[in-house]
């Protein structure tokens, strides 16, 4: 294995790589990127990155052979015992970098391997995320390893991006989970207020209906007081309409019992304005995702009528390769901004939770769209 790259070259490969890493780009594109990477600076034959297992093993997750090497790679997915003779072995046993200077007396699956593809050498760094051993990258070359001390160093730039780049995952992984967990948890406390008010609501409802029928039977000698009693069963029945609305703010019951669509439905009613309402979507959702849809709907109809003063607003609600598409329209002032406080910041969190992304386009005089797209589990 022989280091060819200019120092120029190398830093100009690591810093794409960083970038990737910054970006936050998905561990499949990241782990084939760094495979790649490493493998051209070291002139490798193949390089491949593994995640040690529970089992022993050690899985690969990034791969990659120079052209016209043949089957030399390592498949995805394939999982390697960390046997004595295996260089992803040592590094778990001693948890720092290793290498085989020469694999002819050397034993094993590995070893196996190397003899049938011509590989001579290798080099492997621990990538170590939270104080924890990872897994490690590994590079294999058809001469025999020259000097380990200069290839190890060059790999442990790739290995340290790696690191980074799993810890960064790892910690926006617990982030949403997190994050999810809270709007479960403020979802579930909303139901049981909108329970309670509904129960709040039946009372009053049956007290009005209780001074109905007294007023109905006061003496003719007492009707001088039907004006006040006729005042009472008014206002209970205007608080019980207040309720309701509370409740449905609160959660909307609705949305239980009937589903998004009629949901929906019962939102558009509501507007004041015209709503052009076109929905396609199957009658069984993720409950995470009717909520996220449902509110989004709400808050933006809402928002296009008392702050943009819309003239009309059109939703648009599909399901598209596996993702719920979600578009709220209106022709109003325009100027919303999701990052100003706004109930939309509310709103891209949730959506955010449920593994989605919301965009906000809303220029000035040029009306406000908002779309949202959630991925379905699959069937």
């Amino acid at each position: 294995m022989s280091h060819m790259f200019h120092a120029a070259d190398e830093q100009a490969v690591l810093r794409r790589v960083a970038t990737l890493v910054a970006r936050g780009t998905s561990p499949t594109t990241l782990f084939g990127a760094v495979t790649s990477a490493s493998g051209g600076v070291l002139r490798a034959e193949a390089t491949a990155l593994v995640r040690f297992e529970r089992d022993r093993t050690a899985a690969v997750v990034g791969t990659w052979a120079k052209a016209g090497s043949g089957g030399v790679a390592f498949p995805l997915a394939s999982r390697w015992p960390t046997d004595e003779g295996s260089i992803a072995g040592q590094v778990r046993r001693t948890g720092a970098s290793a290498w085989v200077t020469d694999y002819e007396s050397e034993t094993g699956a590995e070893p196996e391997w190397a003899h049938a593809h011509g590989i001579r050498s290798s080099v492997a760094s621990p990538i170590v995320v939270t104080e924890q051993l990872w897994g490690a990258l590994m590079a294999f070359s058809s001469v025999p390893l020259a000097d380990p001390l200069d290839a190890e160093e060059h790999l442990l730039a790739f290995s340290d991006l790696v690191a980074v780049a799993i810890a960064n995952a790892e910690r926006n992984a617990q982030l949403a989970a997190s994050r999810a967990r809270v709007i479960a948890a403020a979802d579930e406390t909303r139901r049981r207020i909108e329970h309670d008010l509904h129960a709040a609501q039946q009372r009053l409802i049956s007290l009005a209906l209780e001074v109905r029928v007294a007023e109905s039977r006061l003496p003719p000698d007492e009707r001088s007081h039907l004006e006040q009693w006729s005042r009472i069963a008014h206002g209970l029945t205007d608080l019980t309409e207040e309720l309701r609305e509370i409740a449905r703010g609160v959660h909307p019951a609705i949305l239980d019992r009937g589903g998004l669509a009629p949901a929906i439905r019962a939102v558009t009613r509501r507007a004041g304005v015209p709503v052009k309402l076109s929905m396609r979507v199957p009658e069984q959702l993720p409950q995470n995702v009717k909520v996220a849809a449902y509110y989004v709907v709400s808050e933006a109809v809402a928002n296009a009528v008392k702050h943009a003063h819309a003239s009309v607003i059109e939703v648009d609600l599909d399901v598209l390769g596996g993702d719920l598409r979600l578009a709220v329209r209106d022709d109003g002032a325009g100027g919303a901004d999701a990052g100003r406080g706004s109930g939309l910041t509310g709103l891209s969190d949730r959506v955010e939770a449920a593994d989605g992304r919301m965009e906000v386009a809303s220029p000035a005089d040029g009306g406000t769209t908002v779309l949202v797209t959630i991925p379905l589990p699959s069937p």
